[in-house]
């Protein structure tokens, strides 16, 4: 099944990350949650994990030092860090990392 690719679908698919990274954040399990109606933008639950690590990679590019100095950076490190390990417990648990 090939992806629809419209600016819509790509708002949808990282509203969705963005979702899933809220919630794992405060899930300690590493639960991967899943809606059938995701599958229009993910295909399956492998393809949100392909997802959801490629999101994680691009996490850890992120160099704060080149961000703006402003009030609002050292939320969004404490942001960017529940984010990571939120998606490392997911992915851990779904075979998608090695332990450490």
């Amino acid at each position: 099944m090939s992806m629809p690719t419209s600016t819509i679908v790509k708002a949808q698919r990282v509203r969705i990350i963005r979702e899933i990274e809220s919630a794992a954040a405060h899930d300690l399990t590493g639960r991967l949650p899943w809606r059938p109606s995701w599958a229009v933008y993910f295909g399956d639950r492998a393809g949100l994990l392909d997802a959801l690590a490629t999101r994680r990679q691009c996490l850890a590019f992120i160099r704060v030092e080149d961000l703006p100095p402003s009030i609002g950076t050292a939320a969004l490190v404490r942001r960017i860090r529940r984010s990571d390990a939120g998606l490392e417990r997911i992915l851990r648990r779904y075979g998608q990392l090695e332990a450490a």
